[in-house]
């Protein structure tokens, strides 16, 4: 409704919104997100006049079901770790490093954001702990196992030191340059689990969170 002066939005122009998405077979949860953005941007837009009313107060978005859990069974664990194995010590210096992610995740059940940001002083190998600071800015120590702890060592000792200075541990091989030199960026990660898991033969969702469901359940 391009006539619409933003300042002059009523709720029915909000559920007019939410219908013209709906009918554009727009998924539920991308229709949630505009309308909690649209809040957010309400609330500043009149942050200087509290008595203006929130348009969006009381509109109802679509009813967003949560993906179903489907953790990776025990043996398709072992399975994407013995395939992945192959890259430690490799010139393929990309899927050495998702190898090393993929043991963290697998034996530690951190979050995607929690292994990007780990940085190395943050690695103990002697006591075998990840010290991590999750949601609501709460730090962990989160222990791991022994053979998790030899992956570890390999990777710092021999590639570590190959890719680019940086605090982080977890590094991309291509990032060489920007304001977050060295860090895995968030879609890197994804895609690069995504590739060891499919070359794997490993069926269902490749996605990092994968691995915390199945941590909490082994």
């Amino acid at each position: 409704q391009p006539a619409v002066v933003l300042t002059e939005a009523s709720a029915s122009t909000i559920r007019a919104f939410v219908a013209f998405r709906r009918a554009q077979r727009i998924q539920p949860g991308t229709i949630a997100t505009s309308l909690h953005a649209l809040k957010s941007f309400y609330d500043f837009l009149f942050l200087d006049d509290p008595t203006r009313p929130n348009p969006t107060k009381g509109v109802r978005g679509p009813r967003v079901i949560p993906p179903p859990i489907d953790p990776f069974t025990e043996d398709e664990i072992r399975q994407l770790l013995s395939f992945a194995q192959q890259y430690q010590h490799s010139g393929d210096l990309r899927r050495w490093v998702g190898y090393v992610a993929v043991v963290i995740f697998a034996s530690t059940g951190v979050r995607n954001a929690e292994l990007r940001n780990l940085e190395t002083d943050n690695v103990n190998l002697p006591r075998r702990e990840l010290r991590v600071m999750g949601k609501g800015s709460k730090e962990r120590i989160i222990p791991f196992g022994a053979g998790a702890a030899e992956v570890l060592r390999a990777y710092a000792e021999d590639l570590r030191p190959r890719l680019a200075t940086s605090p982080y541990f977890i590094v991309n091989p291509a990032s060489v340059h920007g304001p977050n030199w060295g860090r895995m960026g968030e879609v890197a990660l994804v895609d690069l689990v995504k590739l060891l898991l499919t070359d794997a033969g490993i069926s269902g969702r490749a996605n990092p969170h994968r691995f915390r469901h199945s941590y909490a359940t082994f």
